[in-house]
């Protein structure tokens, strides 16, 4: 019976050595996927996700922190394809990256929970920031005795840049039970290429775009030095500095008004009574933008047989690096993987990552010639609000290759 046993544990250990290495690199392989979270900082998965919807206005207006309501949108797609030779690869990556932060103040949801007099006015502030990306990256890694380095110069280039904009709305109650209101944006758009209006409604020249983006473009550096420390024990210093900005020239300022009037028991069909849009243009404007700027020092341990694998680290993010709209703030990841072999991995992770909490939860699934990854995640910019499902994540991506 001993025998065996020790027959079938050496055969595992052997199996187990073989398949990995089987499973854990292709030759050739092709990505494909995407990620995309939304989240706000008030209302929670609570309030909504229950048998008998009961919308308590006032608490909204109560949990509505001083600096407004704000959703936050990311998105990033990419195809990628890449060659792997032993603990050498090359590859290049196509994408797109989009980031949005909607805020509106905080008035709102006062009025909504405790209503205003009579005749009497209020207003609202909201702003909007926008960064829109798309970028050609090239992958490149090797090592140097012990050391492992990685490249991934970036050429890239801005689809459109919304910056300090915003508007305000005005309501005032009238003695026949409707409401009038004025809406005013005023938005400054950066973009390589003109935008115009047809019918009302704000459009892209088609003509000037493919010209102007490729004539836009800015260049960063990004990658990782892997520092062996000990056996299964590795420091990642990892980074996205920027080279050369993207230089803008072209500012389309959208200023518009519009009044309308609504009853308060049907919000759903409010009667606009006066709709003016108009496009400032200024082609001699100087804009320069980077894609965030990201500095890190990450340690990754894997256990004895590499059934586990750790993963902890902070670091410091800069969205729109060397400008007057810079904002600084630091990053930290902490994540442990379950991995059988390659084949299957499992990932429960928490981050702080571009100013929102993410908790998430990933699988891999491989069979050498296709790989699939994908999982969800609870977010917001708020830490509390982000366990309490103020928001959600998810990403697929899949990988084919031999």
């Amino acid at each position: 019976m001993k025998k065996i046993l020790l027959i079938a544990l050496i055969s595992f250990a052997f199996c187990s050595s073989a398949f990995s290495n089987f499973f854990s690199q292709r030759f050739l392989e092709v990505k494909a996927g995407t990620s995309f979270g939304v989240s706000n900082n008030t209302i929670i998965g609570n309030d909504v996700f229950k048998k008998d919807l009961v919308i308590d206005l006032r608490k909204f207006a109560d949990n509505c922190p001083d600096e407004g309501f704000n959703i936050r949108v990311d998105e990033n797609t990419l195809v990628a394809a890449q060659i792997n030779i032993l603990n050498f690869h090359l590859g290049v990556t196509a994408g797109t990256d989009i980031y949005e932060r909607l805020t509106v103040g905080k008035e709102l949801f006062d009025f909504l929970g405790y209503g205003n007099s009579l005749g009497e006015s209020f207003k609202i502030d909201f702003n909007n920031t926008s960064d829109a990306f798309a970028y050609l990256q090239f992958n490149l890694g090797f090592p140097v005795g012990k050391l492992k380095f990685d490249f991934r110069p970036a050429v890239f280039t801005p689809l459109f840049i919304i910056k300090g904009s915003g508007g305000s709305a005005t309501f005032t109650n009238t003695s026949d039970g409707k409401m009038k209101g004025v809406i005013d944006i005023n938005m400054d758009v950066f973009s390589p290429y003109d935008v115009k209006i047809e019918n009302g409604s704000i459009v892209v020249d088609k003509e000037s775009l493919k010209e102007s983006v490729l004539s836009c473009y800015g260049i960063d550096l990004g990658g990782s030095v892997r520092i062996p420390y000990y056996d299964y024990f590795n420091i990642d210093a990892v980074y996205q500095i920027p080279i050369v900005p993207a230089k803008i020239g072209n500012k389309s300022t959208v200023k518009g008004s519009y009044e309308f009037e609504m009853s308060v028991t049907d919000m759903e069909n409010a009667e606009f009574t006066s709709n003016d849009v108009d496009i400032i243009y200024d082609e001699s404007a100087d804009f320069s933008i980077n894609r965030p700027l990201k500095l890190g020092l990450y340690l990754d341990k894997v256990f004895e047989g590499g059934y586990f694998h750790f993963r902890g680290g902070a670091g410091l993010g800069v969205r729109q690096p060397f400008s007057d709209y810079a904002i600084w703030y630091p990053e930290y990841y902490l994540g442990c993987t379950v991995n059988l072999i390659d084949m299957f991995k499992l990932t429960l992770s928490t981050e702080y990552k571009d100013q929102v909490f993410i908790h998430q939860l990933g699988t891999s699934l491989n069979i050498r010639f296709c790989e699939v990854d994908f999982g969800l995640s609870l977010q917001s910019a708020n830490f509390k609000k982000s366990l309490e499902v103020a928001g959600v994540g998810a990403y697929v991506y899949v990988i084919c290759g031999f």
